[in-house]
């Protein structure tokens, strides 16, 4: 939506107009540009429809309202004395069936056709015509998108895995990856209001784990009043999955709750051996919102997420030509809480203040099932804090200006991975838009990070987009991505004295080769451990050229 203001006799007294903009069923239509023609002075309206200006002086005004995929709406205004004044502005919907809004490609709310980068988007009626269960069965019916059982089920994408390829919800990572993979069997999508998926690298704003690109999941926020939902499901091999929201939106408050099970029996392809090829379990996922809008001004909201899994299976182990029968259990979890602040400092300027704090845990232990003797144990603890700040400048409705600055504290500890292991990193990210008309935008952008372990690194980014008629759109982006080295590159310290090997992290290379030389476990050494440099992020860069068919039903 645009709002056009033309201004006619001016003076010195300054006069606020607001106004809320609905739709012919009385929804309230968000996601508003908002601008005076031919000033600097413009501004985008919340989510709820509602927008402010400041500062217009008494005059003559012609009011031009429009969003994407509603008509246009013009109405004569005269400001004759020193009162707000307020509107209410109802738009028709087009006919056409167009896209819908994406955050996740500029961080800044734009329409998915005005943005020059590949954008896909799933929405949640295509989410639940699906009838999945689990993110993997909605991602595998995706082109060009490929899903991989390796240390999980996990994404490839653009020719990469799943190492490369980040996994946001609600604009924020999902950490917890196992050789690599995230598995995506962890996120229930009955709470999936819509999927952003953005090809190519991407970590001129997301940083590593960006570089194939992007997959953002926007949960649900509930719809106007009180509102609720229950659903079940059942599947072969006993899989029951049942699932319960609620949630109240009003105008100033939001609140919701969701719940979900999931729990299946397995299956096993070969019953000649003991254990389960896919051994039964259960999952709980629970996810609360809260939202509050203290004025027109400063909003507040605050997600969390919390899920686990508990699984059991058997198996068969030869040791010393005997044959012991082993129980294995192992449970996993992670949650998450993201408080974050807006505040819209004028018509043009906009600050975003968000935290984010989230943690993953895995314990798993194989006993001898005669006499509960444990033979191993193994854990996994992972906890990463992130602290943010974005300002959006609305120069004009032809250039957006973003600034983002950033700290991250990592925690890890594990089984093979010696003490409790801190790491830190800082970046800095700009980004430009520009909107010469309605065929024509740009974007260009930049990354810089810093890390404790690895060397620093610059991602770039430029796009352009042109619309040559109403069917056939170019896009033509370069940009540049990095992937930082995992845990196990850094870290990792395990040795099998059964098959005769020793695996080391970099960054504990050199004092456990001094060990293992002090034991006479060492015949010869190839590299000196001293002339191992300190180990960098993996970089990318990567020219995409794309001919976007447009067309409407």
């Amino acid at each position: 939506m645009t709002l056009l203001l033309v201004p006619g006799l001016l003076s010195a007294q300054s006069i606020q107009l607001s106004g809320i903009v609905t739709d012919q069923n009385g929804e309230r239509v968000g996601f508003a540009n908002v601008m005076i023609k031919g000033t600097t002075q413009g501004t985008v309206a919340n989510d709820d429809g509602t927008f402010t200006l400041d500062g217009l002086a008494p005059g003559n005004y012609c009011l031009v309202v429009s969003r994407v995929g509603y008509e246009a709406y013009v109405q004569q205004l005269t400001i004759a004395d020193g009162n707000p004044k307020s509107l209410n502005i109802q738009l028709a919907e087009l006919n056409e069936e167009l896209d819908e809004v994406t955050i996740t490609a500029t961080r800044t709310t734009r329409s998915v056709e005005s943005i020059p980068m590949p954008v896909d988007i799933i929405s949640g009626e295509e989410i639940e015509q699906i009838g999945s269960f689990r993110l993997n069965e909605v991602l595998q019916e995706q082109t060009g998108l490929q899903i991989v059982s390796d240390h999980g089920t996990g994404l490839q994408m653009q020719g990469l895995s799943s190492d490369y390829i980040l996994v946001l919800i609600d604009d924020e990572p999902v950490i917890g990856r196992t050789a690599g993979t995230l598995d995506l069997t962890r996120i229930a999508v009955d709470n999936i209001a819509r999927i952003e998926i953005i090809r190519g690298p991407s970590s001129s704003l997301y940083g590593s784990e960006a570089m194939a690109g992007v997959v953002n999941i926007i949960t649900k926020s509930g719809q106007q009043g009180f509102n609720s939902s229950l659903r079940a499901r059942y599947r072969s091999f006993n899989s029951l999955g049942l699932s319960a929201g609620a949630g109240y939106k009003g105008e100033k408050l939001t609140a919701r709750l969701f719940v979900d099970r999931l729990s299946t029996a397995g299956y096993d392809l070969d019953e000649e051996t003991l254990g389960m090829t896919s051994p039964p379990y259960e999952a709980f996922t629970i996810n609360p919102k809260f939202a509050y809008r203290f004025s027109d001004k400063v909003n507040f909201s605050i997600n969390g997420r919390y899920y686990t899994e508990s699984q059991d299976n058997a198996s068969e182990l030869i040791i010393e030509d005997n044959v012991h029968v082993m129980g294995e259990e192992g449970n996993r979890e992670d949650w998450n809480i993201m408080p974050a602040l807006e505040l819209k400092l004028n018509d043009q300027h906009r600050l975003q203040l968000r935290s984010y704090t989230t943690g993953y845990d895995t314990e798993s232990s194989i006993v001898y099932q005669k006499d509960k003797e444990v033979y191993d144990e193994s854990y996994f603890q992972q906890l990463f804090n992130r602290f943010e700040v974005q300002y959006d400048w609305y120069i004009s409705h032809q250039h957006i200006s973003t600034l983002g600055l950033g700290h991250t504290i990592e925690t890890v500890e594990a089984t093979r991975y010696d003490d409790v292991n801190n790491f830190h990193a800082n970046y800095v990210f700009v980004q430009h838009q520009w909107l010469p008309n309605d065929r024509f935008n740009v974007v260009l952008g930049g990354r810089f990070d810093t890390h404790s372990e690895y060397t620093s690194r610059f991602s770039p980014k430029l796009a352009a987009g042109y619309q040559l008629n109403s069917w056939l759109k170019l896009q033509a982006s370069f940009g540049g991505g990095y992937k930082a080295p995992d845990f196990r590159q850094l870290l990792l310290n395990f040795s099998n004295p059964t098959a005769g090997y020793t695996m080391i992290g970099s960054s504990i290379v050199e004092e456990r080769m001094a060990e293992l030389e002090a034991q006479r476990q060492i015949q010869t050494i190839y590299i000196d451990p001293i002339t191992i440099e300190m180990i960098q992020a993996g970089k990318l860069h990567r020219l995409q050229l794309r001919a976007k068919s447009l067309s409407y039903q």
